[in-house]
């Protein structure tokens, strides 16, 4: 997906976010959490441009 479009679809993420956060916690603190809901934002929509194949199991290891 061309740079553009990922940062429009990052525009609408973060605005699902945002919305959801003002009505949860209200202004205040959804204004406190701008710089995570940004960031969160950014790495849905890579992820969601870059998903494995359907045949490929993903794999959770932990040490």
């Amino acid at each position: 997906m061309p740079e553009s479009q990922i940062k429009i679809e990052t525009e609408r993420i973060v605005k699902t976010l945002g919305d959801h956060a003002l009505q949860l916690w209200g202004h205040e603190r959804a204004a406190e959490l701008r710089a995570a809901i940004d960031s969160t934002a950014a790495n849905i929509a890579r992820l969601k441009n870059d998903l494995p194949s359907m045949d490929e199991e993903p794999g959770f290891y932990f040490q």
